[in-house]
């Protein structure tokens, strides 16, 4: 299992546009028209969208080990889609 992953510095209460495109060898992430991410790294399967907030995690790191866990929160946490594009090219 592959995974390149980058800590974002953008506010999470504010509206933010969130793009990725998905390319045989490589993918490139954008938060608001910056890329933040290009990776070599490329899916193999079918791509998914999967968006939850909660108080569980799951972390890939580079040793191989899957590690899954909970956090507390005193912080009520939600989602907020204004608009979902899927397109191929």
């Amino acid at each position: 299992m592959q995974q390149e992953a980058v800590e974002l510095a953008v506010d999470p209460t504010a509206w933010h546009k969130y793009e990725m495109q998905w390319r045989e060898h490589g993918v490139t992430f954008w938060v608001d028209g910056e890329v933040t991410l290009e990776s070599g790294v490329s899916p193999v399967g079918p791509l998914a969208l999967v968006m939850w907030v909660d108080n569980q995690y799951m972390r890939l790191p580079s040793d191989g080990r899957i590690r899954l866990g909970t956090q507390g929160s005193e912080v009520k946490a939600w989602v907020e889609i204004d608009d979902l594009v899927v397109s191929e090219t």
